[in-house]
């Protein structure tokens, strides 16, 4: 843990290290975003040849880098002449009424679509298209958008029809909770509740906000703990959204601000942090408020406003340790961006993140830790109770079985990031440049490049701690200005109204579809493969087997995935057992005295175990048997339960 720590502050020091010591040797200031360009395409070459002679995976991350720089610099010379901000497009009243008479049905249609399903657990490939085309009618409207903010607004709350359809309707279809995790949350909330007091013991005995509110929102609805997570939780996920939005104004314009909020509205790393009720996602709805906050505050000048701020980051490090790590390396990134952009460009200004705020949370957060680890003894220690709450370790079984699956069923599953990846590095170097950026998105664009840089390193030399899908979540949120900065470059690039036009609707259909449809968003209609895609969510005949296998079962349970752990273990409270291994070697003789739980979901398709997930070829059925287990139980559903004493 303390190596993980220190890879993390290493890389961030030579991060700052390297960008100070390349804006210092610059001859032209004007040209900063030409250099880092070409910087950038320097850096994805040796990329290529890194991963290509070591992991020998993640080499499109490098190729996305590559080609995300080379697109800039092709298009810099017309940037430089026109920009974005300046050609804005002609209003156009017709195409704002058409707009809003397809968006509509469309949408009626989406919903009508899931309520007529034939499958009672499948979402149908109609839904995913017609959401994929919501999208794109979207953008049209935010590039002919009238300058009264009436029009702006109303967009602002059909981007959230669209977030709120991906985010809810996976959690009506499906009778129980979505995800692992989420058994654990409703059993520590449901004892709070019940002992009115919070319990201490648990992961998040000292980090209980979340679980605090979906508990005063069950108290006062009277809702049970999925819609009260639901209706509170979840639907906090606007607010993060009109967060994004706000800040994009702030920093550039209405449109930016609108793009920026439907890119992140419809992504691939942001709609499962909105169906999973986590604190990990609600705490970053708190980071990019504070973002948004504390740019603002210098013009606010007010004491009611920073007292927000400051009870907002008490809030955050209530919540999750690591979000509020990755709101303190933005502070830091913040403060000495606000510095460097004063030296590089000779500015006067007053920077809204000072030395005092920085200390002030960091202090308080590292504060928190050690109450909490009851430690004072080692920073180890206390960085150990940090990262603790959340476990990410990728298994050799899962490492073998990924061997095992097509190249291009992973690259499919990864488009959509890779995609909205590619436009925020177009983005960034705009945003960095001397000509349209300014401080702001000056500290934002960097503060996300290292984001997306420790998440990166994290996953490519296989260092779990970090858990580097959790920052690719945080860095998308920083970096969907500069990805929406990105499309309308590309856009921009052409002169032609219908060209313009072609291009932001091939380019938001292309993004949108492959961000709803991947194995992470699009669990129970797998569209490009079955070998990857977990249904991370019970049907009811399943949860019907495990409520009646608790009834007449008090031994050990013998369970095959990740889910059916946390519902055993903290909804029934009995004692479990995972059998992946024994799945994988098609050997369960260690097993007596277990009973062990067979489904059709299991059997047929990949299920998500502790570190991966793997697919079967064989029945375990059969192997169980002839081992001499003896079916004890079987139900309509296709659960069974196998014991051998």
């Amino acid at each position: 843990m303390l190596f993980i720590s220190a890879s993390i502050i290493v890389g961030i020091l030579t991060s700052l290290l390297f960008i100070y010591i390349v804006l210092q040797i610059r001859n032209r200031v004007g040209d900063l975003d030409r250099y880092l360009a070409i910087l950038g395409i320097a850096i994805a070459a040796l990329l290529i040849l890194w991963l290509s002679l070591t992991t020998h995976k993640y080499i499109e991350v490098g190729i996305t880098l590559f080609l995300s720089c080379g697109t800039y610099l092709i298009l810099r010379k017309h940037i430089l002449l026109y920009g974005i901000s300046s050609q804005d497009q002609q209003q156009n009243g017709s195409i704002y009424v058409l707009c809003n008479l397809l968006f509509f049905p469309l949408f009626i249609y989406s919903v009508i679509v899931v309520i007529f399903r034939p499958d009672p657990y499948i979402r149908p490939l109609g839904y995913f298209i017609s959401t994929a085309l919501m999208v794109a009618i979207l953008a049209i409207e935010i590039l002919y958008l009238s300058q009264r903010k009436a029009y702006a607004y109303f967009i602002l709350i059909k981007i959230s029809l669209i977030a709120l359809s991906l985010i809810c309707i996976p959690q009506f279809i499906f009778p129980g909770l979505i995800g692992s995790d989420a058994w654990a949350h409703q059993m520590f909330t449901t004892k709070t509740l019940t002992d009115g007091i919070i319990p201490e013991g648990y992961s998040y005995s000292h980090l209980p906000i979340m679980h605090l509110l979906i508990g005063a929102t069950s108290l006062m609805t009277g809702l049970s703990y999925k819609f009260a997570a639901m209706f509170s939780v979840c639907f906090l996920q606007i607010i993060g959204l009109v967060s994004v939005f706000l800040l994009g104004r702030f920093i550039f314009n209405l449109r930016v601000g609108l793009l920026a909020a439907l890119l992140l509205g419809t992504s691939a790393e942001w709609i499962p942090g909105g169906i999973v009720a986590a604190p990990w996602t609600f705490s970053m709805i708190i980071v990019i408020l504070l973002i948004y906050m504390i740019f603002l505050a210098k013009e606010k000048k007010s004491i009611t406003f920073t007292f927000l701020i400051l009870v907002l980051m008490v809030v955050l490090i209530l919540s999750h340790t690591m979000t509020a790590l990755c709101m303190a390396i933005l502070l830091l990134l913040f403060w000495f961006g606000f510095m460097l952009y004063k030296q590089v460009y000779r500015a006067e200004f007053d920077s809204p993140v000072t030395y005092y705020l920085v200390t002030f949370f960091t202090v308080a957060m590292l504060a928190w830790w050690i109450y909490g680890s009851k430690s004072i003894t080692t920073l180890k220690e206390v960085l150990q109770y940090a990262f603790r709450v959340d476990i990410w370790s990728v298994t050799q079984i899962h490492t073998e079985y990924m061997q095992t699956v097509p190249y291009y069923e992973s690259l499919l599953n990864l488009l959509g990031f890779l995609l909205l990846f590619a436009f925020s590095i177009v983005g960034s170097f705009y945003m960095l440049s001397s000509k349209f950026g300014n401080r702001h998105s000056f500290v934002l664009t960097m503060g996300g490049l290292v984001l997306i840089f420790i998440g990166f390193f994290g996953l490519a030399q296989g260092l779990s701690g970090i858990i580097p899908h959790r920052w690719w979540y945080y860095s998308i949120i920083v970096m969907a200005i500069p990805a929406a900065i990105g499309v309308f470059l590309i856009c921009y690039r052409f002169k032609s109204n219908l060209a313009r036009l072609s291009t932001l609707v091939l380019l938001m259909v292309t993004v949108s579809f492959f961000s709803v449809t991947p194995s992470t968003t699009n669990f129970d209609n797998p569209i490009y493969s079955k070998n990857t895609s977990a249904r991370s969510a019970f049907t009811q005949s399943e949860i019907s087997a495990m409520d009646t296998i608790s009834r007449v079962w008090e031994g050990v349970v013998g369970v095959n995935t990740t889910a059916e752990i946390y519902y055993f273990s903290f909804i029934k409270g009995m004692t479990t057992e995972e059998i992946a291994a024994s799945l994988y070697d098609k050997d369960f003789t260690s097993l007596r005295g277990v009973a062990v739980i067979i489904n059709k979901e299991v059997e047929s398709g990949y299920f998500e175990v502790t570190g991966g997930g793997m697919k079967l070829g064989y029945s375990p059925r059969e192997i169980l048997q002839k081992q001499g287990f003896s079916q004890l139980y079987n139900s309509s559903g296709g659960t069974s339960v196998y014991l051998k004493q």
